[in-house]
């Protein structure tokens, strides 16, 4: 899509919708549930398993048709959430989209980097209004992977995969509320108190987007 299509670039956060970040196997999908739990959250389930649910396999391919496959799965999530009333947690958002290919980018591999920034202009596409990212240590992700019983894409177990990954929000947290929380260090019983404080908190200041993008691509 080309970027002429995009609506213009004041568009901001909406303040409703938060989202959970982070590696593969930080405890995201876990930690979401048990927020859904209390009550206080409509949770919208992470890209591969709303496919599941579906009984749709994930985009492949180049990253020039994976990358819009995905956000199609976005527009898709979107829909879902207004039609809904009260606060939003994603369980993964576009930035999740955005951090795998500035990481590939980073990593001299094939990507949409950085046309892919436009798409956060894209009225269909969620901009959430903070981000709780949870990271874990290497053995604690490869433990629990293997508890899952799931192959593994080798490029997720590299480090600068995960330095670049960690990189990219660590920028974002420049434009709007980003927490790190460590699940190796404190368990996700006892993490669901703060996450819910944070996560419910007023921001201070709207997040602006256009900002964001700008920050974002390179000069």
């Amino acid at each position: 899509m080309e970027p002429d299509a995009y609506p213009p670039r004041h568009r901001q956060a909406e303040p409703r919708i938060a989202a959970l970040e982070g590696g593969v196997c930080a405890g995201k999908t876990t930690l979401s549930h048990q927020l859904a739990e209390d009550g206080h959250w409509y949770v919208v389930p992470e890209y591969v398993e709303w496919l599941t649910i579906r009984g749709r396999r994930s985009p492949r391919g180049r990253a020039q048709s994976r990358f819009p496959g995905f956000v199609r799965i976005e527009e898709e999530r979107e829909e879902v959430v207004r039609s809904t009333r009260g606060p939003v947690l994603l369980d993964r958002s576009v930035f999740t989209l955005l951090a795998f290919e500035y990481t590939m980018w980073r990593m001299g591999r094939p990507s949409v980097w950085p046309s892919a920034l436009e798409t956060l202009f894209r009225p269909q596409v969620m901009i959430p209004s903070k981000i709780l990212y949870l990271t874990c240590s290497q053995v604690d992700r490869t433990l629990r992977w293997s508890k899952r019983g799931h192959k593994r894409a080798a490029i997720f177990s590299r480090p600068d995969f995960n330095e670049f990954n960690f990189e990219f929000f660590r920028r974002l947290s420049a434009h709007m509320p980003v927490e790190i929380l460590n699940t190796s260090l404190i368990s996700l019983q006892s993490m669901v108190q703060p996450a819910n404080a944070f996560l419910r908190a007023d921001s201070e200041s709207p997040v602006n987007v256009a900002e964001i993008v700008d920050d974002l691509r390179p000069a």
